[in-house]
């Protein structure tokens, strides 16, 4: 009993997010920079009328008038059905009674601390991958469906804002100037405000290629631009305009084993920072996660069950995150073909 006792005590709401505090960070740039709003969602549903609402102007009401309806009725019974992260580990009695028959806690402590934080950095992951995907409009994840199979989750957000009927300089960024460059940028950063209001500050995500081919440019001697670019730490600024390198961030893809970057090596991301990008966290399917007669929902939930033969306890891990980006609120650019 006083095994199970110690073990418990680990994995109380208050020792799990010490624990998250405590850990070394786990590298997750688009989750970071992109989805940084957070909100807990206590459904197991969430509306799609949340994610495809914008922002904008309505008009007046004259004196004694019914107010405005600001939402379509029918969109609020279309729903999103998010699936979650569970995963497990199992700690055998062996290990236990060896660490136990220390009498030292801070023995224990480490290893089931080493246990959750690499259980952490499994989820963590799992969402900078949900995140990749979605802000491309998309998500298409791997999902389990029978015991070695794999199947997909797939949700729509749609369509980015399209930037095809602008003539600048984009596609050809390799031989363009830095003022031809930045009349491109600002151009996009434009398309985001007049198509959603929002744009109040626009974030650029670079590739590989284009972050390096910009840099180039910032050190030639030989320009003949008249705006000039300083280049800062992981960001070139470009006369005010802010480029963060995101070349490698990405994901493994689970159904062919391929790492996929989040941005092509040639491409751009321009997203409103001021738009509705929200990381939900929904309710947890497990009885345990409920408290009283309310579903809760939690970004890390661990617990324990114990098991027989072999003797021990089997450590589980559940989130339900879901990555919602304002497809009209960002673009997708090419800049070097």
């Amino acid at each position: 009993m006083a095994i199970q006792t110690d073990l418990q005590r680990y994995f109380t709401p208050e020792a799990v997010g010490q624990l998250l505090k405590d850990s070394m960070p786990v590298r997750t740039p688009i989750w970071t920079r992109v989805f940084a709003n957070t909100r807990m969602h206590p459904l197991a549903h969430i509306t799609k009328r949340t994610v495809y609402e914008t922002t904008g102007n309505v008009p007046l009401i004259k004196r004694g008038s019914a107010s405005i309806g600001v939402h379509d009725g029918e969109e609020a019974t279309e729903l999103f059905e998010p699936q979650e992260i569970a995963i497990n580990t199992v700690i055998k009695a062996k290990d236990l009674i060896d660490l136990h028959s220390t009498g030292n806690s801070t023995s224990m402590e480490g290893w089931v601390a080493e246990k959750l934080s690499n259980m952490r950095d499994k989820v963590f992951n799992t969402i900078e991958a949900l995140c990749c995907q979605a802000i491309r409009g998309s998500i298409d994840y791997a999902t389990k469906i029978y015991e070695g199979d794999l199947g997909k989750f797939k949700v729509d957000f749609g369509a980015l804002i399209q930037s095809s009927s602008y003539t600048g300089f984009v596609g050809k960024w390799a031989a363009a100037t830095l003022d031809e460059i930045f009349k491109d940028l600002s151009y996009l950063r434009n398309a985001i405000t007049l198509k959603t209001r929002y744009g109040r500050k626009i974030g650029i995500l670079a590739g590989t290629n284009v972050y390096f081919t910009l840099m180039a440019k910032a050190v030639d001697t030989n320009t003949t631009s008249t705006i000039f670019m300083k280049i800062e730490e992981d960001k070139l600024n470009l006369n005010g305009i802010i480029i963060e390198n995101m070349g490698n961030a990405g994901y493994t893809n689970l159904n062919t084993n391929v790492y996929t970057k989040a941005i092509g090596d040639d491409e751009i991301y321009l997203f409103a920072e001021d738009a509705p990008f929200t990381m939900n966290y929904l309710a947890i399917d497990d009885i345990d996660s409920v408290v009283g007669p309310r579903l809760v929902a939690r970004s890390f939930f661990p617990k324990q069950i114990k098991q027989d033969d072999p003797s021990g306890y089997k450590l589980i891990v559940k989130s339900k995150p879901f990555p919602m980006p304002v497809s009209i609120g960002s673009l997708i650019v090419d800049c070097l073909n």
